[in-house]
């Protein structure tokens, strides 16, 4: 069966995209309860609760390495195979994925209406699209697949996914769905035993308010993770920023032409591991408060940087929480009648940040198998030692990218 409803834009104008964005966060109704808050602010704050924990532990493992991920693209693909999950290993999902109280229709619904509005943007590119890949003979079980088709738009397709052509298929529709900035996820020895493998592809291309000039970036030192220093292009722009600055941390917003849209540069003073322990979703609410970020006048000197991130994330997942999806004692008879697990969860990620702005594209797969298988004095912030960045919505606070650099050239 078929059924492609690519994550592109909404066909229609600028200003109704705008107005549905602006329908779905105004209200702040949840059509699936009577929560006080919406379904999509509940998801988005999961979202942020489960990317830096996440960040933290992959962060933890490899400190004077990159690691960016898209917090984003990762829960997207692991809620269609929550769906698919009964008994503990469900329950086991919501918490890891920190769901809290929210019921499956708010959950799936909420999920709808959260990539409908990022995609609203009305000058930036943030494309979301998802997919459901599933051995031919295997017999899914209806209610879900109907809830990928319904809530995710997800394509889905039957392949005999032992056959190599099969993995080159789902890495040339991950191709197209990220501008071909991630070419290939899966590879055919992945999918030997694959029984459904569930995708999804983040892509995201905004240019700055205003852009760094060219011809300020200059060559310089950037002092490495591990100590070691290179020469780099950073790049140089003074005027009025939105600023905050504690103890610990120098921090700037740079804002894409969609004003709602910034990145978030966060330079450590002392040991970035320190900033890592405390990068919470409780601190990130707090240092995005209404009195931190103020606009004043300086001077930013921020590197140009391009890296690509690779992980596999069954292990670090598993010490999270989300050890029964990966064993043999996983459930996921609501996705499919015979015994099944998660075999690997997969993701990949691609950013550019340059004088014109920032693209970026993810792309997450979890395979499932067998069982078997003031007047202020003016601030100088110069980011030439490693440093956080994280890419925020802020109507919903939904996080789309967030990374630990340790060095700009990957």
């Amino acid at each position: 069966m078929k059924n492609d409803a690519p994550g592109r834009p909404f066909r229609r104008s600028t200003l109704l995209r705008w107005g549905l964005a602006l329908a779905l966060f105004g209200s702040g109704v949840l059509r699936a309860g009577a929560q006080e808050k919406s379904a999509v602010k509940m998801l988005s704050d999961a979202q942020t609760r489960f990317g830096f924990r996440l960040l933290a532990a992959l962060y933890s493992q490899a400190a004077d390495q990159n690691v960016v991920i898209s917090p984003l693209s990762i829960v997207l693909a692991l809620t269609m195979a929550y769906n698919g999950a009964g008994g503990s290993t469900r329950t086991a999902m919501a918490q890891t994925l920190t769901f809290g109280n929210l019921e499956d229709e708010a959950i799936n619904q909420g999920s709808a209406e959260l990539v409908q509005a990022l995609q609203a943007a009305p000058t930036s590119k943030v494309l979301i699209a998802n997919s459901l890949w599933s051995q031919k003979g295997i017999a899914l079980q209806p209610a879900f697949v109907r809830q990928a088709e319904q809530y995710f738009q997800a394509r889905v397709e039957e392949l005999n996914l032992a056959e190599p052509r099969s993995a080159e298929r789902i890495n040339r529709w991950v191709a197209e769905k990220t501008e071909h900035k991630i070419e290939q996820i899966v590879s055919p020895a992945a999918l030997q035993d694959a029984l459904v493998v569930l995708m999804n592809a983040v892509y995201f291309k905004a240019d700055w308010q205003e852009a760094f000039d060219k011809s300020a970036t200059r060559k310089r030192p950037f002092k490495l993770g591990d100590g070691r220093q290179k020469s780099h292009p950073l790049m140089s722009k003074q005027g009025r920023f939105d600023y905050y600055e504690t103890d610990e941390f120098q921090a700037v917003r740079l804002p894409y032409k969609d004003d709602f849209l910034g990145m978030y540069v966060f330079l450590p003073k002392a040991d970035p591991a320190v900033f890592y322990r405390q990068l919470s979703a409780e601190n990130w609410q707090q240092w995005l408060g209404p009195r931190t970020f103020a606009r004043r006048p300086g001077e930013l000197v921020l590197p140009r940087f391009q890296v690509r991130y690779e992980a596999q994330l069954k292990q670090t997942l598993s010490a999270l929480g989300l050890g029964i999806a990966f064993s043999g004692r996983a459930d996921f008879t609501r996705m499919v009648r015979e015994p099944a697990l998660i075999s690997e969860v997969i993701h990949k990620t691609f950013v550019d940040v340059n004088e014109e702005g920032t693209e970026a594209a993810a792309a997450t797969g979890a395979i499932v198998a067998r069982t078997s298988a003031v007047t202020t004095p003016p601030f100088r912030m110069v980011v030439d030692r490693p440093f956080f960045f994280a890419i925020q919505d802020n109507r919903t606070g939904t996080l789309l990218f967030v990374g630990a650099i340790a060095d700009p050239m990957g």
